[in-house]
């Protein structure tokens, strides 16, 4: 199963190559997500697509404590946490190695 990163990386990928998809995900950004992905998402969940400009960027925040200094040092030593949404954290080892869980 592809991480949370792995499937927001295919979600803007998509929308980079293919006009009416990205037109899709920011009219219907839950659905369009959930067609490239195959997900079927909750109800509880709702997804937000903002377009930059030249003018105007934008920042995510994660929630407050969502992970915990701790929890950063247990991704970093390439154990899984798991967020405030239910969803696995891994690390990613930048030489290449793989992903620890």
């Amino acid at each position: 199963m592809k991480t949370y990163v792995e499937l927001r990386a295919d979600v803007l990928d998509k929308a980079a190559r293919d006009e009416s998809f990205r037109a899709r995900l920011l009219a219907r950004p839950k659905a369009a997500v959930q067609e490239a992905t195959g997900l079927a998402l909750p109800d509880s969940v709702s997804i937000e697509v903002h377009e930059e400009s030249a003018s105007t960027a934008h920042l995510v925040l994660s929630p407050s404590g969502a992970l915990t200094d701790g929890d950063l040092q247990r991704i970093a030593a390439g154990h899984r946490v798991t967020d405030n949404y239910g969803m696995s954290v891994t690390h990613e080892h930048p030489d290449g190695r793989g992903r620890h869980t």
